[in-house]
C-alpha cells in the first residue's frame, strides 16, 4: 500500500470519528457529460445542509533525512 493510500485512510476514519460514518463518503465518482467517470474527490463528508470536500496530499519523506529538494516538494505541494 503506497503512502498516498495509507494517508486517504487516516482521513477518513478521522472523518467518520468526528462525523459518522454514515455522511463520509471515500472517492466519490461523477460520470462527465462525455460519459467517463472521473474521482470527484478523496473524501467527501455531509454536515447537515453542507457539502466538505477533502483532497489529501502526501508525499513518503523520511523527516531526519530530508534534503533541500525534499524541502521543496513537500512547499509545492501546500502552495496548491
Amino acid at each position: 500500500m503506497d503512502h498516498g493510500h495509507r494517508s486517504e485512510n487516516i482521513l477518513e476514519d478521522v472523518c467518520c470519528r468526528i462525523f459518522g460514518k454514515p455522511f463520509v463518503y471515500r472517492s466519490p465518482m461523477i460520470d462527465e457529460p462525455s460519459g467517463k467517470s472521473v474521482e470527484l474527490t478523496d473524501v467527501l463528508v455531509l454536515v447537515g445542509d453542507v457539502i466538505v470536500t477533502i483532497q489529501s496530499k502526501s508525499i513518503d519523506v523520511e523527516a531526519s533525512k530530508a534534503d533541500d529538494i525534499d524541502l521543496g516538494r513537500i512547499e509545492k505541494r501546500y502552495q496548491r
